[in-house]
């Protein structure tokens, strides 16, 4: 009964079986009755707050939900409890107040946990990750994601993980981590499609379609906009449509048809306009029920109030003159109260801002300097190295790639390494992978490339593994090492290849297919031996300059580009090599924003 309330939208019917469950609990003698009645009560209280938050009407839905709380705070009822805290916790979402959100969120995962309800902790995981995302706070929105949806694919629960899975798509979207964010759109988007979940397969199209267009793959995102716009159309859903117009126009517009783009803008508009009409419809839909209903009471002092109405007449005769100096007086008082007021509060937020902005650049700052501790000077690499270079560009401040280099024993070892992320987190998780090389050749005492990455894979998952959250952060590394004595050379990489030109030959040994970190079914990292030969230059680079988008069709630059760099290139010094990468990359990007760190380091071994 209360469902059919639902679909047609009226509080008044759930208010009515309310009423009805109260009379009910007043008739019932028997303790379960009385029991079973209580719940329902609890339940549609919750049901009808549900009915007035889908109307807007936020303050009566938080009215219904604390009275849903206090019915189950009562009758300690803490499924009934959780749900109406989870409720409230969505009342402040709507009004953006997301701390205040997130405090009732985790009352109610502490009392799902409690009770071994995996549904509500799976929602509840997930609504305390959309409340970090709201606040920015990305990389832990994740982790509740990821949470969540680890309890809902062993629930088997399609719309959760569905509901998951796109959730995730958008963080990473935020994070311009577009090829993860296409993978997560992707798998929602199958999802969606296996359950028949109309606006679960639109907002999968469109995530896919904003990051082609992102990605400068105009032709492509056209294709996924359409497709979404389709369904939209067949759904009847009004405000999809004018999204998915709105973006289609700035496709055709990129495209340069602006005949077309025109078109879509246009239909964009009219539909937004539609909208903005239904909702003013809806409210005086809404306005029309509450005058009907407040009429009647109208009309019943409407007698009494004619007897007041002469009286203040006469009244008021008198007194007006007075009392427009007076109600004149109190405004001008008020309205420079007021202004004091809202000056005082600017000048607070403004003073807030500049602190936080302050901490944030003493938290960056910091974390430079962390990072810039592990970093080799430049002075340590020329003495044992002296024909080298390192093109260094971190994406921010600080950076996820670092370079790494130790002298021990006549062994030179030298990498370049991609940390998992960039700014502060990839920083974070460079100095923990500094720190595992410098332990495996110091500590441990190892010379042989395979076993040092080994060890290092060791001890990163050592230094990971006491956290609660599943982490699986760790690097891709190309390791070069030369002992001196015997000017023997060896190799290993982690995903990342080497490359190098010994007699004018181009030559590259392929990696393990497999980072430094977690990974399924790992294997020893296979250690390769390099013959020595006179004046070969070897390559040791990370995959942020071949993964760098721009150029005249907004594409990425590529592998087989930089090797075809590199071939009319090696034969320059290396000082010269440097200089024409770094202005062939910035001349690829232009106005485009980096994408990743990007480390390459070439080396002619003495």
């Amino acid at each position: 009964m209360i469902d059919s309330c639902r679909e047609i939208g009226n509080v008044e019917c759930g208010e009515g079986i309310l009423k009805l469950i109260r009379v009910k609990l007043t008739e019932s003698s028997a303790e379960k009755e009385k029991i079973f009645f209580k719940r329902s009560e609890i339940q549609i209280l919750r049901t009808t707050g549900n009915l007035y938050r889908e109307a807007s009407n936020l303050s009566k839905a938080m009215e219904y939900y604390q009275l849903s709380r206090s019915k189950a705070e009562e009758t300690r009822d803490s499924i009934g409890l959780a749900a109406a805290l989870l409720n409230i916790g969505n009342v402040y979402t709507d009004l953006s107040n997301y701390s205040k959100a997130l405090e009732y969120q985790y009352k109610s995962l502490k009392i799902f946990k409690q009770i071994g309800d995996k549904r509500g902790i799976g929602i509840c995981l997930n609504n305390i990750g959309s409340s970090h995302k709201n606040q920015s706070n990305n990389y832990k929105a994740l982790d509740y994601f990821r949470l969540s949806l680890k309890i809902q694919s062993e629930r088997e629960d399609t719309f959760e993980i569905m509901t998951c899975l796109n959730n995730m798509a958008t963080v990473y979207e935020l994070l311009k981590e577009f090829s993860e964010a296409t993978k997560y759109y992707q798998e929602g988007l199958s999802f969606a499609k296996k359950i028949g979940d109309t606006d679960g397969t639109i907002n999968s199209l469109a995530g896919i379609a904003n990051i082609l267009t992102a990605t400068g793959k105009q032709r492509e995102a056209e294709q996924y906009y359409n497709e979404a716009l389709q369904l939209s159309v067949e759904s009847e859903n009004i405000s999809s449509q004018s999204k998915i117009l709105g973006a289609l126009s700035e496709v055709y517009k990129k495209q340069g048809k602006y005949k077309e783009a025109l078109a879509m803008y246009d239909d964009h508009i009219v539909l937004k306009d539609s909208i903005f009409s239904q909702e003013q419809a809806q409210d005086i839909s809404r306005r029309d029920a509450k005058y009907e209903s407040d009429k009647r009471e109208t009309l019943l002092k409407e007698k009494q109030e004619e007897d007041k109405r002469v009286a203040a007449i006469i009244i008021w005769s008198v007194a007006s003159g007075l009392l427009l100096v007076i109600v004149f007086s109190v405004f001008v008082y008020r309205s420079l109260r007021v202004t004091r007021k809202q000056k005082h509060v600017i000048e607070k937020q403004n003073e807030l801002v500049e602190e936080k902005q302050k901490e944030i650049l003493a938290s960056i700052t910091y974390a430079k300097r962390l990072q810039d501790a592990i970093l080799p000077p430049p002075d340590f690499i020329k003495q044992h190295l002296p024909d080298n270079f390192i093109l260094y560009k971190p994406k921010d401040v600080v950076a996820g790639d670092f370079y790494w280099m130790e002298v021990v024993d006549d062994y030179i070892f030298i990498a370049a390494a991609d940390s998992t992320g960039h700014g502060v987190p990839g920083a974070m998780v460079s100095v923990v992978c500094s720190n595992a090389l410098n332990r495996s050749v110091k500590e441990f005492g190892l010379r042989d490339t395979g076993k040092i990455l080994d060890k290092v894979t060791d001890l990163v998952l050592e230094t990971f593994e006491k956290s609660i959250s599943d982490v699986k952060d760790g690097m891709d590394i190309s390791l070069l090492a030369f002992h001196k004595p015997s000017r023997r050379i060896q190799w290993s990489g982690a995903n990342n290849p080497l490359w190098y030109f010994a007699e004018g030959e181009f030559k590259e040994i392929k990696a393990n297919k497999q980072p430094i970190g977690k990974y399924d079914n790992r294997q020893p990292f296979t250690a390769q031996n390099i013959e020595y030969s006179d004046n070969a230059i070897f390559y040791l680079f990370t995959d942020g300059y071949a993964d760098q988008f721009g150029g005249p069709k907004g594409k990425k630059f590529k592998y087989k580009q930089l090797e075809e760099i590199l071939h009319s290139i090696h034969n320059k010094n290396l000082e010269e090599q440097k200089k024409i990468l770094g202005e062939i990359f910035e001349s690829w990007r232009e106005n485009v924003e980096q994408v990743d760190d990007v480390c390459i380091i070439g080396i002619q071994m003495p």
